[in-house]
């Protein structure tokens, strides 16, 4: 079941031209299917909250990753793979009632520090500019 969930996220990710670690995919789900009562259940809606986001981030992907001596992907990796994993379960309508808006869930991961690598607009830089004399 896990395994079959996992490869359809990735092959809509690679149809999408969304991004996704394979590794970070794997420590994704096999974690979230853990915390379920049973791992079929990921083939039906679950509910997400923000809160839940943390816990992934930094305890059960950790957890999950520890457990089958496993590396823990990198942040970045994790942060990028799990904004994919949130719009593949919004698309297929696999976010169960009572869950939280995908637009506050992936504003969570990067509240709880998962999504330190993205890049600012150049205009919020602190760099100021050169100044040039005009002769």
């Amino acid at each position: 079941m896990v395994l079959r969930h996992r490869r359809a996220v990735a092959r809509w990710a690679l149809a999408s031209g969304r991004p996704v670690h394979r590794d970070a995919l794997a420590a994704i789900i096999g974690a979230r299917a853990d915390s379920l009562s049973a791992p079929a259940d990921l083939d039906g809606p679950t509910a997400w909250v923000g809160e839940q986001i943390g816990e992934l981030l930094w305890g059960d992907i950790s957890s999950w990753c520890g457990e089958r001596s496993a590396r823990v992907p990198e942040p970045d990796d994790i942060a990028r793979t799990l904004h994919t994993y949130l719009r593949y379960l919004s698309a297929h309508r696999l976010l169960a009632a009572g869950s939280d808006p995908v637009t506050l869930l992936r504003r969570a991961i990067a509240d709880y520090g998962g999504d330190r690598g993205r890049r600012r607009h150049p205009s919020t830089g602190r760099r100021v500019a050169p100044v040039v004399p005009i002769a």
